[in-house]
């Protein structure tokens, strides 16, 4: 019986840790999920209201309001960068740090020909960033492109 003693205490002690471990990594993997959800919602909801704020500058042409409107936005939220195409996804004005360089061009081209908003994940210079675009609408037509771009590694 002595002999049983320390095994069973080992094996015990094992199979006890291996579950933790197991639940450890599962709630590691809901709150990054939790993180995300909570993310991509709060930046579609910054989305819409940079979107009805800017809209009206950008139909009317007026570049120097939509610019100061969008550094405006850049300094109050926790943004790397805020971006405006023009329907040829020229870039009409940006805030922010983020350059047009580091936007993902197929999330662009995704955004056009769904002509819905769309958000990606990218690793840009040892950085994790979530770039959202949304599209800008005239007469129901798109005529440009709102982009959000959020650093994100605190997700990781």
């Amino acid at each position: 019986m002595k002999n049983l003693f320390w095994p069973i205490i080992i094996a015990s002690v094992l199979i006890i840790s291996l579950i933790v471990l197991g639940f450890t990594l599962l709630q590691v993997q809901e709150q990054k999920a939790s993180l995300i959800s909570d993310l991509e919602n709060r930046t579609q909801i910054l989305s819409e209201s940079f979107k009805e704020s800017i809209e009206p500058a950008y139909n009317a042409k007026s570049y120097d309001v939509l610019q100061k409107t969008l550094n405006k936005f850049a300094s109050k939220q926790n943004i790397v960068g805020l971006l405006v195409y023009d329907a040829d996804r020229k870039l009409v004005a940006s805030a922010g740090e983020a350059e047009a360089k580091v936007i993902n061009n197929s999330l662009i081209n995704q955004v056009v020909s769904q002509n819905k908003p769309e958000g990606i994940f990218v690793a840009v210079k040892n950085s994790n960033l979530y770039q959202f675009a949304e599209p800008l609408r005239e007469n129901d037509s798109i005529v440009g492109l709102l982009v959000i771009v959020q650093r994100v590694d605190y997700i990781d």
